[in-house]
């Protein structure tokens, strides 16, 4: 049971840290583009670019499954 909390901790905290590369980086239609072609590497590969100066978010997309990940973006 602690383990999941944790996994669901760490899925949220990564899905506010998406969202900020979506909004606040202006990158929300590359984002939703790439969630509906289906494209989790693409999504992954723009996340880790503008959060890799961070150490503390930098993986946080590993959290998720590559599904789970798309779901988010179509979210957005």
């Amino acid at each position: 049971m602690e383990r999941a909390s944790r996994n669901l901790a760490l899925e949220r905290n990564f899905e506010g840290n998406l969202r900020w590369v979506a909004y606040h980086e202006g990158l929300l239609n590359p984002l939703r583009g790439n969630a509906r072609r289906g494209n989790a590497n693409e999504i992954r590969r723009i996340y880790r670019a503008r959060q890799g100066h961070n150490p503390d978010t930098r993986y946080l997309d590993a959290t998720v499954s590559d599904l789970a990940l798309i779901e988010m973006c179509q979210r957005l």
